[in-house]
């Protein structure tokens, strides 16, 4: 185990926390700790030796914290790394996760909560903050009836991470496409009855959970 020292500098009324470069070799465990981060590489993280540093930042309006893993444009990694986050803000735990940050954009990582500390898994060097999603997919109809239907269901932040649809509580087999976002009757020629109930359950990443009724006219 080894701990740097700690630097920081101003930028636009927010401070950059930085750790130095650290020789990493691979084949052997190795705790790297930063400024609220802790990095753990197993045996099989590295295919050869890398230079590694993190490094913590707020935004500037203190309403977001992000946490540097490495750097996106290090070599890959061989395998898997254990990172531990210790963030200075208070969370409430419920559909609160780790998401990777890129470009703007924010993906869904996933972690989980021991104490005050999120701890997650990754195989990719780069920026990773802390969301909470307490928001539900959404399921909107787009062909329902006797023969068919079809159903195109989204989520803003966490993302979709499974479905089921079941008539009059029986469980059926439905297609999914990620691209276009929907999902539809299996197999040609389903027969539904007049004042079947279709039922459609949807839930995200964050573990929420969205459900549409209805009865087959």
């Amino acid at each position: 185990m080894h701990k740097k020292g700690i630097e920081s500098i101003d930028i636009c009324d927010s401070v950059l926390y930085f750790d130095p470069l650290e020789q990493v070799l691979p084949n052997i465990e190795y705790d790297f700790y930063g400024q609220n981060i802790k990095t753990h590489f197993r045996k099989s993280s590295l295919f050869d030796t890398i230079y590694y540093a993190s490094s913590y930042q707020l935004s500037n309006d203190s309403t977001m914290e992000f946490f540097t893993v490495g750097n996106s444009d290090s070599a890959p990694l061989k395998s898997y790394l254990d990172v531990t986050l210790s963030p200075k803000k208070s969370y409430k735990k419920a559909n609160t996760s780790v998401y990777s940050e890129y470009n703007g954009n924010y993906y869904f990582i996933g972690g989980t909560w021991n104490e005050d500390q999120l701890i997650f898994s990754t195989r990719d060097f780069g920026n990773y903050t802390i969301l909470m999603d307490s928001v539900p997919p959404i399921i909107t109809p787009n062909n329902v009836g006797s023969k068919s239907f079809k159903f195109k269901i989204e989520d803003a932040l966490s993302g979709i991470k499974n479905f089921n649809v079941f008539v009059n509580g029986k469980w059926i087999l439905a297609d999914y496409d990620y691209k276009t976002k929907l999902i539809w009757s299996f197999e040609d020629g389903i027969q539904l009855k007049k004042d079947d109930e279709l039922k459609v359950i949807v839930t995200d990443n964050a573990s929420n959970e969205a459900i549409y009724v209805t009865k087959i006219k």
